[in-house]
């Protein structure tokens, strides 16, 4: 499967009890906490139309309200 569709959490099961899959949400919650932290990677778009270094940091800080 993750060959085909990149998958960061398993929840085990064919039909997964509701405690599976709140701790696979959980675990997923942590790793996109710690991809944030870590570099938010801007689309090419967003780069083209804020060239200045200064346009993309408030560019990401909206996308952190968010």
């Amino acid at each position: 499967m993750c060959k085909v569709i990149p998958v960061d959490v398993y929840v085990p099961g064919c039909a997964a009890r509701p405690h599976q899959i709140i701790d696979g949400v959980v675990k997923a919650l942590e790793i996109l906490s710690k991809k944030t932290k870590e570099n938010i990677e801007l689309p090419e778009y967003i780069k083209e139309r804020f060239p200045s270094l200064n346009d993309r940091r408030k560019v990401l800080e909206e996308m952190r309200k968010r």
